[in-house]
Formats: structure tokens, C-alpha cells, sequence
């Protein structure tokens, strides 16, 4: 029997900005959208998330009108 070392690809850093002095940042990790901010981090909804990018859109475009 051989032994093999699977090893996850890195995660692939998809946004990052400091906010109010926190370090926050959207990663892809195995097929998975995750938010993380400093030592805290969470899986998110992708759908979500653009959900609210098309709410603020909306907003910021029906603003300017």
C-alpha cells in the first residue's frame, strides 16, 4: 500500500479590503465561496451574494437618476 498526500489547492482571493481596520476578504476554496474577516471566516451563498450586488446597483443607479 502506498501512502499519497492529498494536498487542497490554495484559495483563490477574490476580493479583499480593509474595513474599519479589519482585514476582510472573499476567497473560492474548493468549490466554495467563503468571507473572512481577521481570525473569523464563514461559508457565504454565492446567489446571495449577488443578489445583493444587483440590490445595490439598483440602488446606486435609481440614486443618480
Amino acid at each position: 500500500m502506498t501512502q499519497q498526500t492529498i494536498t487542497a489547492p490554495e484559495p483563490e482571493l477574490l476580493a479583499h479590503e480593509v474595513v474599519d481596520g479589519r482585514a476582510m476578504r472573499l476567497e473560492w476554496r474548493a468549490g466554495e465561496l467563503w468571507f473572512v474577516a481577521d481570525d473569523r471566516e464563514c461559508t457565504v451563498d454565492p446567489q446571495h451574494v449577488l443578489q445583493i450586488i444587483h440590490k445595490v446597483r439598483a440602488e446606486k443607479s435609481g440614486a443618480c437618476a
